[in-house]
């Protein structure tokens, strides 16, 4: 009898307060990381980062977090607030 292996989904941080706790605990080795990603990054990082961001954005229920959307920025270029603009529109 073949037994199944267990996936786990692991819980994922949504208190801004927290992140930002554990983000500046971690300064010294996010900065290490980044600057040894810089040098050595495969040329698919985008890729890969994409992918990882796509598993586990999918994990989070926007309806209970919210987060991305009172935290970030989303920068419009002319063209693409036009054709939003248009897309939008024409509902």
């Amino acid at each position: 009898m073949k037994t199944r292996k267990r996936v786990t989904v692991p819980t994922i941080e949504t208190d801004l307060t927290r992140i930002r706790q554990l983000s500046q605990q971690r300064d010294d080795e996010n900065w290490e990381f980044r600057s040894w990603l810089k040098q050595h990054a495969p040329n698919d990082i985008d890729g890969r980062v994409k992918s990882l961001s796509q598993k586990y954005f999918g994990l989070i229920d926007c309806t209970q977090c919210a987060n991305c959307c009172r935290s970030l920025q989303v920068e419009f270029k002319r063209v693409s607030f036009t054709l939003s603009q248009k897309r939008l529109a024409s509902r």
